[in-house]
């Protein structure tokens, strides 16, 4: 406000003064011009434009001097009220000082009130004393639930007004001075998602004055504030450079309206039904008509290598929609400075009034939706705030989900915890074939990160609630792009690979066990002892099963290299139906050539048939596994080494009757090292294993994976 009190004068000055330097560089320069082509033009017209010449200086002076009589004039009143930046006051006598403006005291009154109702609006708390604001470092003195706040409290004690102390009922302020200021604390309206305010009911200790201060989104304060004609202005210059704002704004309250609040809040607190409105109604009736103090403006600064890791994941065909509560226009620089949207992308806003008749209202946001133009090349990023987001999402969520899926991005501001939760069930419940991932830093993030299929939280200023509540816990953003790319990559592949493993081991075994009781008209007996399959469920496939959890088929470099890899996982090729039931083809035929195989080659004894299809079974499965492998890890070499040694040693052992448990020996040991046993058991585990070796070469070789191309 004193900024602009003295700005008319002044502009006048300036414009005359301007006025004045173009008429005359204006006539030096074009004069020598007229005076050498003179003999061409009219004498009539040259004479014309020497007059126009001297009649705009003779009007500049006279503006000049007219100008210079007001600033005498003004200079005489002393006290005039409401002057401009030419009103003086002289001070009372006895100060040495010179005469100071009457706007700059004004101006720094104005600062101080700000500057200090920044200072006891908050919900921080000192965690040591910093009397006089020269602790080395502010932002370990203080400590609060909101960065926002902290940040506001430390600007206001590097300005001077230091934050002392705060109790449950009294807030202590040490001034520049040296003076501590004390507040009786009345009252406080906590801060949430629906309300986008809190504030403060604050008696001063010194004079008695009674004050309700407030601070919070402009949606909301706006409608409180006494009108202004610079708030809406300069709020949105500070959200278009990127910062998140806030308005505070203060009332002086007398004792009557004290009186009459505190009856009304009493009330309220002792309701049994409607509590949390009737106390809202209470904190009302204390904002009407605030007194407009400041806007703050906060950077919420943006982690190292942000823009990299989303142009990344873009690559990788990863959707990313952003969530925010800020403002539109500090949610589309944020967007540009992340890269989430280009620099030359266009904005297609979906806006709706606040208030007015619904059906009006849920009819602007369904021909916003439909205006969208879907299928262009370069199409516009999807911008929705607070209240198009909410009829959309209650009364157009086929539409809504078909116009934000075609965009290349999408931006929701204004946004409520609930609001963002509502979002990504709202995708799980249109899109079950895609899976999200919900990533945020703060509290209002939770429900958000809970509601996804892969909740993943970042430590950041926020606090650990949203690392507290998530799958994954990450240090900083960067880290996202190895987590998906990499590690999400390995875990799928792996996933799939073992878990259809599993399903091909027990499946292979109980094929056998139909086949033998099928031949023998479905006698119930078991082909194989109780020792031999649990070793075979245990020792014997284990460690080369789950050492498949050591597969890569590609590097990591090159993983985060060419993001492009991740596109062949979203087609869900290595783990299906089709893929199920070509595992379970596999097994069927394996088991069959086995047991069949080894009835053919039976034979003097029935031990001689267990010994051959149990040991072809354990070398298909080493082998199989062998198959799978992408890239040799030395533990497998190790897994697959030991097994071998393992079941020889159990050869062995269950030669003899009394490790077999029973009467007679699983295992005939002098057969088993002949030459007879060798040959069948090469037999079988070709026949199983070459086909389907066979079969996968030609598969790779008619369609390679797109990895084959970095080799």
């Amino acid at each position: 406000a004193a900024r602009a009190t003295g700005q008319r004068s002044s502009g006048r000055l300036r414009l005359a003064a301007v006025g004045v330097v173009v008429v005359v560089l204006t006539r030096v320069c074009l004069l020598p011009v007229f005076l050498l082509l003179g003999h061409r033009l009219s004498p009539v017209l040259l004479l014309f434009l020497l007059l126009c010449g001297r009649a705009a200086v003779t009007a500049a002076g006279e503006r000049s001097s007219r100008s210079r009589r007001r600033r005498r004039r003004g200079g005489g009143r002393g006290s005039g009220g409401g002057g401009g930046g030419g009103v003086l006051a002289r001070r009372r006598e006895g100060d040495a000082s010179a005469a100071v403006p009457r706007s700059e005291s004004a101006f720094a009154s104005a600062v101080y009130e700000a500057l200090l109702a920044i200072a006891l609006c908050h919900n921080v708390s000192p965690v040591e004393s910093v009397g006089g604001g020269q602790a080395a470092s502010l932002e370990s003195c203080f400590q609060g639930a909101s960065p926002d706040e902290l940040s506001l409290v430390v600007f206001a004690a590097r300005c001077g007004l230091v934050l002392h102390e705060r109790t449950p009922t009294r807030i202590v302020v040490h001034e520049p001075s040296g003076r501590l200021r004390g507040f009786e604390l009345l009252g406080e309206m906590p801060f949430s998602s629906e309300l986008k305010r809190m504030g403060v009911l604050l008696r001063d200790e010194s004079t008695g004055a009674i004050q309700f201060l407030a601070k919070g989104a402009e949606s909301v304060m706006a409608e409180r504030v006494a009108s202004s004609d610079w708030m809406e202005e300069e709020v949105g210059n500070l959200a278009r450079e990127g910062l998140r704002t806030l308005v505070v704004a203060a009332r002086d309250l007398s004792e009557p309206q004290l009186d009459a609040f505190s009856r009304a809040y009493g009330a309220a607190q002792l309701a049994r039904a409607g509590r949390a409105e009737a106390t809202r109604a209470a904190w009302e009736m204390l904002q009407e008509d605030m007194r407009l103090l400041c806007v703050t403006a906060v950077e919420d600064r943006l982690q190292a290598n942000v823009r990299a890791t989303l142009e990344t994941l873009r690559d990788a065909n990863v959707r990313t929609w952003m969530l925010t509560g800020d403002k539109l226009e500090t949610a589309w620089v944020i967007a540009q400075n992340a890269s989430l949207v280009t620099r030359r992308q266009r904005m297609y806003q979906v806006a709706v009034r606040s208030s007015g008749d619904e059906k009006e209202r849920r009819r602007e946001a369904r021909q916003a939706l439909q205006g969208y133009p879907q299928g262009k090349f370069n199409a516009p990023c999807l911008v929705l705030d607070g209240a198009a987001l909410s009829l959309c999402v209650s009364h157009h969520q086929q539409l809504f989900m078909e116009v934000a899926c075609a965009a290349p991005a999408v931006i929701c501001c204004r946004c409520t915890p609930t609001q963002k939760a509502e979002i990504v069930q709202l995708i799980r419940m249109t899109q079950p074939k895609a899976c999200t991932a919900a990533i945020g830093d703060g509290g209002n993030d939770v429900g958000m990160i809970q509601a996804a299929h892969v909740g993943i939280g970042i430590q950041g200023r926020e606090g650990r609630q949203a690392a507290l509540a998530a799958d994954f816990s990450l240090q900083q953003f960067s880290h996202l792009g190895r987590l998906v790319l990499w590690h999400g990559r390995n875990c799928y592949m792996r996933s799939a690979t073992l878990s259809q493993f599993v399903i091909h081991r027990g499946l292979i075994i109980s094929v056998i066990q139909a086949v033998f009781s099928s031949l023998f008209y479905f006698a119930p007996v078991a082909l194989y002892n109780g020792v031999l399959v649990a070793g075979y469920a245990t020792i014997f496939t284990y460690g080369p099963l789950f050492s498949l959890v050591l597969d890569e088929d590609v590097s990591e470099p090159n993983a985060l290299k060419f993001p492009e890899l991740y596109r062949e996982l979203q087609k869900r090729r290595y783990l299906s139906v089709k893929t199920f039931l070509v595992w379970t083809w596999k097994a069927v035929y394996q088991g069959c050539v086995i047991m069949l195989g080894g009835i053919v080659l039976f034979e003097q004894r029935f031990v001689h048939v267990v010994g051959i299809t149990f040991t072809a079974l354990i070398l298909t499965e080493l082998l199989m596994v062998a198959v799978e492998v992408k890239r040799w890890h030395p533990l497998m070499l190790l897994a697959q080494l030991l097994t071998l040694l393992v079941y020889l040693a159990c050869i062995v052992a269950l030669s003899s009757p009394d490790f077999a448990g029973g009467t007679m020996a699983i295992f005939d040991l002098r057969f088993m090292l002949s030459v007879p046993f060798a040959f069948r058991v090469t037999i079988l585990t070709a026949a199983s294993t070459l086909p389907i070796w066979c079969g996968k070469a030609c598969s790779h070789y008619c369609s390679p994976r797109v990895v084959s191309k970095l080799s």
